[in-house]
């Protein structure tokens, strides 16, 4: 085929530890995060992640609920039964 590089075959190795070093440094930074912040508001551990987490999954949710809705009334505009 012309214009593929084959020289990139084989890279699947490279994206599976790249993907595992993301999740780690990502998994990383949240720990490091609810650790900081709880031992500098003087709270138990498990207090921030069952507060503040799941708050940011509802802001997450709702968006994506609101878009699903503007996408619903746009669909309806766009092709009538």
């Amino acid at each position: 085929m012309r214009g593929r590089n084959t020289n990139r075959e084989n890279l699947y190795p490279v994206t599976l530890i790249m993907g595992m070093v993301w999740i780690w440094a990502y998994s990383f930074i949240i720990v490091w995060f609810t650790f900081d912040i709880s031992d500098a508001c003087g709270l138990h551990y498990n207090v921030l992640p069952m507060l503040l987490y799941p708050f940011g999954i509802v802001l997450r949710d709702y968006k994506r609920k609101v878009s699903l809705e503007e996408a619903i009334k746009a669909f309806n505009v766009q092709i009538k039964d």
